[in-house]
């Protein structure tokens, strides 16, 4: 993927403060749909980058609502997230012990450990 569709599919389709999953559902097809259109000879490159977000377009939305409907509640109070509030919620979660999981030797851990 180049480093401009990343950039496009970061911060417009995985955003953090996206309103629903309807609305990341519509910008991700307009940017299959204008992946699409530039599909030609000259840029090979769009028509594999297309083929692989239309394959994996629930997995990449299911990704991007299960990591907003985690941290959306860590972020509910705040009007801001700057660096500092997000470097010390990554080291709260890495350090937080699960309480369960599907894989037993987890259990009482964090993912730090």
């Amino acid at each position: 993927m180049s480093k401009l569709s990343c950039r496009v599919v970061s911060h417009d389709v995985f955003e953090l403060a996206m309103p629903s999953l309807v609305v990341r559902e519509e910008l991700f097809d307009f940017i299959v749909a204008a992946l699409r259109s530039r599909e030609c000879k000259a840029y090979p490159k769009n028509r594999s980058l297309r083929k692989v977000l239309e394959n994996q377009r629930n997995q990449f939305l299911a990704l991007a609502e299960n990591c907003n409907s985690r941290l959306r509640n860590h972020f509910v109070l705040r009007r801001r997230l700057d660096d500092a509030y997000l470097n010390l919620l990554q080291f709260f979660l890495n350090h937080c012990r699960f309480l369960r999981s599907q894989i037993p030797e987890r259990v009482g851990k964090s993912p730090r450990e």
